[in-house]
């Protein structure tokens, strides 16, 4: 399976994960799944407003494809 899955995450302050959902699927459960566990471990650099860090939201794009040759 391969496809793009977009995310729409929320940051805190502290640079982690807040809450997200998906935007745009990519078409298998399965890859939708697995990118928000990846990002739910992610941390972020936290935006910043004068010199603060601020939470934030951020869309995130995870590509899934298959490299090599298929071979049968």
């Amino acid at each position: 399976e391969e496809g793009r899955v977009t995310l729409l995450v929320q940051v805190t302050p502290e640079g982690r994960v807040a809450e997200l959902s998906v935007l745009g699927s990519s078409g298998h459960a399965a890859l939708d799944v697995e990118a928000e566990r990846a990002v739910r471990r992610w941390r972020f650099e936290p935006a910043r407003q004068d010199g603060r860090a601020v939470a934030a939201t951020v869309s995130v794009a995870i590509n899934f494809r298959l490299d090599g040759e298929r071979r049968w």
